[in-house]
């Protein structure tokens, strides 16, 4: 492969159906699940599909373990979590807690015992929530992949169409749909490109509203997509119009009576996650899918089409910003300061001379410290950004601003 040239969820794909009549499986693999996410079976029940891989431990809640019986699964049940993917015979662990902060402290745990890991996205996931996965990979000797959206369909990446188009059910509860809508306008990112406008329009309907989404980019370079949440069909599957016609690809996005994953998705995932360039990429996309997110939400409330610049955060766009903050917290201290020296200057000789001095090197201690924390700007880490525009030098693009929706 070139030099400077990036693997796709379709490149994936294409091997594993390669491999897969040839030879079988790629390896075997024995997961272990944390979570309570009905999602999750989505993929539990696609190892079902593959002759060598199983679900060996579980720590799971009582709803999710009761429909992975139902579904055929021989697990043992663990209480706690450590014993769940701290088993010997545990190769990948599964993480699909709702609750965010779970989730991550689950990932971290997990990351840390140098273990790959797939985690499905919880309840109130935002860019910080892909930011600490970026820090996890990082950090991390083995890989980890977010199950998003792009993997709920074997559409190519970017593939050539002049019109991306979805229709999909319209959950009633709110947290289920909100995580819909990520994973359909993170498919659509898949199979389009990079977006940078996003509109967002409630409809009224016989039963209430529904939703379109409306994914652009300015300059053209990306096909328009659009997401339709209304009564939906029995499969969802993705239209790609071109100018050869139209051509649908079945999805298996989250919805009501969702199939289980195929075998060769499974194997796709397997191939990523065991990739450490795949497993930055993909990491990076899912942050721009959730700053389309984001926009989405200002979209809605505004009633207009909103820019989204999404830019992968990185240690050092961090620290800077943190630094911008807290300097201008020291700058206001120091002008305080100044103020207070003046008005007491008059009764300065009538002071103890401990009180002078003490003022002084509390007015004096956080400039002090402010200086000396710059010396730590050279041990943040960059990030390189891996862009899927082919125009952009990814050998020398470097991520040094915050992510931002405008």
């Amino acid at each position: 492969m070139p030099a400077g040239s990036e693997m796709s969820n379709a490149d994936f794909t294409d091997g594993c159906s390669f491999l897969l009549p040839l030879f079988g499986p790629l390896v075997p693999m024995q997961f272990a699940l944390l979570g309570d996410m009905p999602e999750a079976v989505w993929l539990t029940d696609g190892l079902l599909q593959c002759d060598t891989h199983s679900l060996t431990h579980c720590c799971v809640s009582p709803e999710l373990a009761a429909q992975l019986s139902t579904s055929g699964h021989s697990y043992v049940l663990s209480d706690t979590e450590a014993d769940t993917f701290l088993a010997e015979d545990a190769d990948i662990v599964i993480v699909a807690w709702s609750d965010v902060e779970r989730s991550i402290e689950s990932c971290r745990r997990v990351s840390q015992e140098g273990k790959p890991l797939l985690v499905f996205l919880p309840e109130g996931v935002s860019t910080a929530f892909s930011y600490e996965l970026h820090l996890l990979l990082d950090e991390a000797i083995a890989g980890v992949v977010a199950v998003s959206g792009r993997w709920f369909c074997d559409v190519p990446d970017q593939v050539p169409a002049t019109q991306l188009r979805i229709s999909l059910r319209q959950p009633t509860e709110d947290a289920r749909f909100r995580r819909l809508q990520i994973h359909a306008i993170d498919l659509m990112t898949a199979a389009g490109g990079e977006y940078t406008q996003v509109t967002g329009l409630d409809i009224p309907a016989a039963a209430g509203t529904s939703r379109m989404i409306t994914l652009a980019r300015q300059d053209g370079a990306a096909a328009p997509a659009t997401i339709q949440f209304d009564g939906g069909a029995d499969v969802a599957a993705l239209t790609v119009v071109s100018d050869d016609g139209e051509q649908q690809y079945p999805s298996d996005l989250p919805l009501p009576d969702q199939a289980p994953a195929s075998a060769q998705r499974v194997e796709s995932v397997l191939l990523a996650l065991d990739d450490p360039a795949q497993c930055q990429l993909l990491m990076r996309r899912l942050s721009a899918s959730l700053e389309l997110m984001e926009g989405l939400d200002k979209s809605l409330r505004r009633r207009r089409t909103v820019d989204v610049h999404a830019d992968s955060l990185s240690e050092r766009s961090v620290f800077k910003t943190q630094m911008t903050a807290i300097g201008c917290g020291v700058l206001a201290w120091m002008s305080l300061g100044i103020m207070i020296i003046a008005a007491v200057r008059p009764i300065r000789k009538q002071l103890p001379s401990f009180v002078i001095a003490g003022g002084m090197i509390l007015w004096v201690l956080p400039l002090v410290l402010f200086i000396l924390t710059q010396f730590l700007l050279p041990l943040a880490r960059e990030r390189v950004a891996v862009s899927s525009d082919p125009t952009v030098d990814e050998s020398t693009a470097e991520v040094d601003s915050e992510e931002g929706v405008s």
